[in-house]
């Protein structure tokens, strides 16, 4: 597994303690890695991680959710193949109860890309918002310029939209800078 920071820099790696433990995994079985225990990732490491395999699989990001005095375990399986230039959030909120986080990764390894996402409201056709919402710099016709392996976070803090939406996101590749 190697981390990237959010600017595409490499963070750090990881890997099977010993050979032994890590040959070839059987059907049904699997293995896991623990970013929260990986003290060279440091507390509070925000990024992404690609995984380099020679075999078919499902990877599942598990999630630690305290809540109080309990904790609680949940997980979701990932997207599997390439990136591709379209890709759809079929359920953003920002609600009192709920916020949605998007992370936009740039899976090249060698051309940075520019990025936009459209925010939807539910039953609506109509674009509420676009982000970001102009062109900048190294993104002249519009979107957010991620570098290489890098990633660009959107959460509860600052989507876009207002308080109490309830909707979806389309994010779009608009090109390679």
């Amino acid at each position: 597994v190697a981390f990237y920071n959010l600017g595409g820099d490499p963070a750090t790696s990881d890997r099977c303690p010993t050979s032994e433990r890590c040959g070839t995994i059987a059907p049904g079985q699997g293995w896991s890695f623990f970013q929260q225990g990986l003290e060279r990732l440091g507390r509070g490491y925000r990024g992404s991680a690609f995984l380099n395999i020679d075999q078919p699989f499902v990877a599942l990001l598990a999630k630690d959710v305290i809540r109080g005095n309990d904790m609680e375990i949940g997980g979701d399986t990932l997207r599997l193949g390439g990136g591709s230039s379209t890709q759809y959030a079929p359920i953003v909120e920002r609600t009192e109860a709920v916020g949605s986080r998007i992370t936009v990764q740039n899976t090249s390894s060698t051309q940075d890309a520019c990025f936009e996402i459209t925010y939807y409201a539910a039953g609506s056709g109509v674009a509420m918002a676009v982000d970001p919402p102009g062109g900048s710099g190294r993104c002249p016709e519009g979107g957010m310029h991620v570098p290489s392996r890098g990633s660009w976070l959107r959460d509860y803090n600052d989507l876009p939209v207002p308080m109490g939406f309830e909707g979806s996101a389309v994010i779009r590749s608009k090109g390679k800078r």
